[in-house]
């Protein structure tokens, strides 16, 4: 669900969880003489994806980087980064 006047965006467990929260949220924008504007930005839906992380690549001992702090096969590491990744779209 998405309210940009209330919690922004929100997560919930069922769509009858989701549903109630909507309707409540809707009601909030109801004032003696008409609605606010943004109510029609309230809108709910059902998240089939999310970006995950992928190809994890943890960063190797310090003993095995050379003085340009690149590994073995080349790969740069910044002194501040534990790990490597991509993402990609996975189904929930």
């Amino acid at each position: 669900m998405y309210d940009p006047d209330g919690d922004g965006f929100g997560l919930f467990s069922s769509e009858e969880e989701r549903d109630k929260k909507a309707a409540k949220e809707i009601e909030l924008y109801l004032n003696e003489n008409d609605w606010h504007e943004n109510v029609g930005q309230v809108c709910v839906g059902v998240v089939t994806s999310a970006a995950t992380r992928v190809d994890v690549k943890k960063r190797p001992p310090e003993k095995d980087l050379d003085e340009n702090g690149c590994d073995a096969e080349g790969d740069y590491w910044n002194p501040d980064f534990n790990s490597t990744c991509g993402y990609k779209l996975l189904p929930l």
